[in-house]
């Protein structure tokens, strides 16, 4: 990152260029947008190009470009800078910001990581914060306890059909099901 450019930076509108911006095409647009390393997008479809204003949306900055056909498509910011000046995502690939701060897009920033690799780090992360993911009765969605998980299995052991158990808990069958094949409330 050039000295003196930073995350406020990337959201300035200002058509100037930053100090050592660099502008590449972003590819299926026909050449009509730009992004640079600062994450800034740059219109070229008018006779002025403009820098597209970013919006926030599920904690992460977004622009809306023209597509095909005139449709209008919501781009991430950081997976755009990610592809045009890193590499095109492989499959299950997925942007990791090296700081943690979904909102710096800068491409010094950014790394493309798979799916689990993704996972394994928000688990970690929770982990290191002393946060757990509530299981059992304490999950605030749960639907039955423990002590119905064990009569819905003794109920199958003597044979009751899921349809029957569902109908004596008033869960789904759906339900039944998964506690009796043992995905969720597992005896240990």
């Amino acid at each position: 990152m050039a000295e003196g450019v930073g995350i406020s930076n990337t959201l300035n509108r200002g058509i100037n260029d930053l100090p050592g911006e660099i502008w590449e095409d972003v590819p299926g647009y026909n050449g009509k947008y730009q992004v640079s390393q600062y994450s800034r997008v740059k219109s070229l479809i008018k006779k002025n190009p403009v820098i597209l204003k970013k919006s926030l949306s599920d904690g992460k900055h977004k622009v809306v470009l023209i597509g095909k056909y005139g449709r209008l498509i919501s781009e991430c910011v950081d997976r755009l800078c990610a592809s045009v000046h890193l590499r095109p995502p492989l499959e299950n690939e997925v942007i990791c910001h090296k700081d943690g701060n979904k909102l710096n897009t800068i491409v010094g920033n950014l790394k493309w990581i798979t799916w689990q690799e993704s996972r394994q780090k928000t688990i970690l992360h929770y982990r290191s914060r002393n946060i757990r993911f509530n299981s059992g009765s304490e999950n605030g969605r749960a639907v039955i306890n423990e002590a119905i998980a064990r009569g819905i299995r003794e109920e199958r052991n003597k044979g009751f059909t899921y349809s029957q158990i569902a109908l004596k808990y008033k869960v789904s069958v759906g339900i039944v099901q998964r506690v009796v094949q043992n995905r969720t409330w597992k005896t240990h």
